[in-house]
């Protein structure tokens, strides 16, 4: 799904664009999540009020200069509670707070037109009707399906996190903020390698299950090349970034996850709570 929102997929695009009706079946709605992902994430990384990927839900403080809420002050623990209901949250929640409330980021780019609302609707439907209703119809206890569908949602959250969370959200990231004149401080070429780092390893499973997502500065460089190949450039980038002395980053896997752990604790903190403990 991925390839397919970067036309990486197929040659034609049309064919993306029908292969990409795939990510409504299994319970997504493509349309805003091709315009969170193309237009807001990939121009704007990590800044906030702009980068949809990473914007949550009011629960979690992801980028340092959000407001601090008391609730903030638990989410190192609320971490371990309601990160495993991501995806749930996504595709039962987060879509329908895109169609419908005018404070998502989205709203910023996008005016919805009206058949995605019948879109977004008919492809819910028909997401939970089988994955729900034809089981019960079948015999299977109700309870019992929905335990099936939460495992299935818990499961692919393990794969899904390890995208998500590693590349972006840590505390070795910038989280930059535009000035007055609404410019970002850095180039965009700079801006991709402070914001974006990857994530060491070559293997099969990365290369084939993961679709190499830890060489990921080299997808937000060159989003049009196709994942197979990103390997190969990332040893170019790497290279390149040393000749120039750019900050190019890669760390293990459970070093990324504990970076982004370390950045939740630090946004649990709010300038009250340092004042609380100065004095």
């Amino acid at each position: 799904m991925h390839e397919t929102v970067h036309n990486t997929l197929f040659r034609p695009t049309n064919l993306n664009a029908a292969f990409l009706y795939l990510f409504d079946l299994i319970g997504a709605n493509s349309y805003i999540w091709k315009r969170r992902h193309l237009h807001l994430h990939h121009n704007f990384p990590n800044v906030a009020g702009w980068d949809s990927d990473i914007e949550q839900a009011s629960l979690f403080r992801i980028f340092p200069h959000d407001p601090h809420r008391s609730i903030h002050r638990h989410q190192p623990r609320l971490l371990f509670l309601l990160y495993p209901f991501y995806l749930a949250n996504w595709l039962l929640v987060r879509d329908f707070k895109d169609f419908f409330s005018k404070q998502q980021v989205i709203r910023k780019i996008t005016r919805i037109p009206l058949p995605e609302y019948a879109k977004l609707f008919f492809f819910k439907g028909l997401f939970l009707t089988y994955i729900l209703g034809v089981p019960f119809m079948l015999g299977v206890p109700l309870l019992l399906a929905i335990g099936a569908f939460l495992l299935l949602l818990l499961t692919a959250n393990a794969f899904a996190l390890f995208v998500l969370l590693t590349p972006h959200t840590n505390t070795q990231n910038a989280f930059p903020l535009p000035d007055a004149r609404h410019t970002l401080p850095q180039s965009w070429l700079l801006h991709q390698f402070s914001t974006t780092n990857d994530v060491s390893g070559s293997n099969w499973w990365y290369r084939h299950v993961m679709a190499n997502f830890n060489c990921h500065l080299a997808h937000h460089l060159f989003p049009r090349i196709p994942y197979v190949y990103a390997p190969e450039v990332t040893q170019v980038i790497r290279e390149f970034a040393r000749q120039h002395q750019l900050p190019y980053r890669t760390y293990p896997l459970l070093q990324a996850l504990r970076f982004h752990y370390q950045l939740i604790c630090q946004n649990a903190v709010g300038a009250a709570d340092f004042l609380e403990e100065d004095m």
